[in-house]
């Protein structure tokens, strides 16, 4: 069932669940493992990414046995075509990191106390993907294919 078909209740359950999973992420961030991830993220250009984010990516990549650093090793399937991978067919988004979107005015400017709710984004990891191949050169490499 897609999330537009949910009813009320349903709803309530979903959003309460990502909310939940937030909280976990916002705890494990305060970690030493989570400030080390992010410490090598930031030594590697990387450091105005959201520490929540990276802990969200982080725990659901350990509960699903993924190794890996977000924001290197999951991208979004843009993400991999930009880098010049493309994401093998069938594959599913195993892994999501949250934006949080708030409420606008009439303007198009976002209300300051204004309702947030989560807007989702789906990760494809490196073992979902292998490098593109254009007029028989590999795209990540760079090398001539025979």
């Amino acid at each position: 069932m897609k999330r537009k078909e949910f009813t009320p209740e349903q709803k309530r359950e979903y959003y309460t669940g990502l909310r939940a999973q937030w909280s976990q992420a916002k705890a494990l961030s305060a970690t030493d493992e989570i400030g080390a991830v992010y410490a090598q993220l930031a030594e590697m250009g990387l450091g105005d990414i959201s520490l929540y984010n990276v802990s969200l990516i982080f725990m659901q990549a350990q509960a699903l046995g993924l190794d890996g650093l977000p924001y290197l090793d999951f991208k979004t399937y843009d993400g991999w075509k930009g880098a010049g991978f493309q994401v093998k067919r069938g594959e599913k988004s195993p892994v999501f990191s949250l934006t949080w979107i708030g409420q606008k005015s009439e303007d198009g400017e976002e209300v300051a106390d204004g309702a947030r709710w989560p807007k989702m984004t789906h990760l494809f990891h490196t073992s979902q993907v292998e490098a593109m191949v254009v007029y028989g050169c590999d795209i990540a490499t760079g090398e001539e294919l025979k």
